[in-house]
């Protein structure tokens, strides 16, 4: 009699669940609308299902962010997972956390060792252009316009490489991140070393 009950809630369970995933990927479907009021408004039924679901949510949404090819439903879907946990999960590519401003798009954090920190990326620093593009023209909000960046970072593939105008303070450098590919990055690095040293001994 045990087992038998054991046996029917395991059932039941395993019904609640099915129904659950087919409803978070109905709502997920709606990210992909063409019209920004149907794509807003699945973005808020995506966030109040994570928030109702809080501790199976995170790891559902990475799921899903893996499984989907549409840079956007991927940029909103870790913006749920970000704001459920009250922190930015960041661009696993790059390593590096970004927040808005009110020229480019601001470097918020950088993981020590990581591929964005290796490339010179650090805290503070604002990035005007990505891949000769003026990052100001992507959007006509900060908002806007760290969602286009994002976006254009998530169409790229493993290994590009991505070119951009970095600003710190007054002084403008170029930096050069290889995505996702943190052996390159280091190798880079100590090219870029033995060149300063090898100018210097000049």
């Amino acid at each position: 009699m045990k087992y038998l009950i054991c046996l029917i809630f395991f059932i039941m369970q395993s019904l609640v669940q099915a129904d659950d995933s087919k409803l978070l990927r109905t709502l997920i479907q709606g990210l992909e609308g063409e019209a920004y009021e149907v794509r807003a408004k699945a973005h808020q039924d995506v966030l109040n299902w994570a928030y109702t679901n809080k501790s199976i949510a995170s790891e559902r949404l990475l799921a899903e962010i893996q499984q989907t090819d549409s840079p956007e439903v991927r940029v909103r879907l870790q913006d749920i997972v970000s704001e459920i946990n009250k922190k930015p999960i960041g661009l696993g590519s790059m390593q590096v956390e970004f927040a808005t401003a009110l020229t480019g798009v601001k470097v918020n954090r950088c993981k020590l060792g990581g591929v964005g920190h290796l490339a010179g990326l650090q805290k503070g620093d604002v990035i005007e252009k990505i891949d000769g593009k003026v990052i100001n023209t992507l959007g006509n909000t900060p908002e806007n316009r760290l969602f286009q960046f994002q976006k254009m970072i998530l169409e790229k593939r493993e290994g590009k490489r991505l070119h951009l105008i970095v600003r710190t303070d007054k002084q403008r450098r170029v930096v050069i991140i290889i995505l996702g590919k943190l052996d390159e990055q280091k190798l880079q690095k100590k090219e870029i070393i033995e060149q300063k040293k090898f100018k210097l001994e000049q």
